[in-house]
């Protein structure tokens, strides 16, 4: 037996209305990443969707953001344009790390390294060496 679709879940309930009147932070990951997909399946809403999503990464961001694209588009529900779409929005989240870097400075131990390259690096599945 199926639990209450979302479309039959009171408005106010709804992760976009939410977001709205509460605020972004005070939604949980599946909800954000359900708003992102922006619908589910005849079979499962956004919400179960997101949530298959998320399994593929173990069932955190930085599991997911460690998978191929394609990998997310093969999740029931989801297909090419929305993981794209998650894929873009990771992407951003990450760009957006990077951007509260201060002004280039003076490496002096491990420690100045991983704030310098650490958001860039850390999730990559095969090691790298930079200079």
């Amino acid at each position: 037996m199926r639990g209450q679709r979302l479309s039959e879940t009171r408005t106010t309930e709804r992760p976009r209305e939410r977001l709205f009147a509460l605020g972004a932070s005070s939604l949980t990951v599946i909800e954000l990443v359900a708003i992102l997909l922006g619908s589910g399946t005849a079979q499962a809403d956004a919400l179960m969707v997101a949530r298959s999503l998320l399994g593929v990464g173990g069932g955190s961001l930085r599991g997911l953001v460690r998978r191929p694209v394609a990998e997310l588009a093969s999740v029931a529900g989801v297909g090419r344009a929305k993981a794209a779409r998650v894929a873009a929005a990771l992407e951003l989240a990450r760009r957006l790390n990077d951007e509260v870097r201060e002004a280039p400075f003076e490496i002096r131990g491990p420690a100045d390294v991983h704030r310098w390259c650490g958001s860039r690096m850390r999730d990559l599945s095969v090691e790298e060496f930079r200079l």
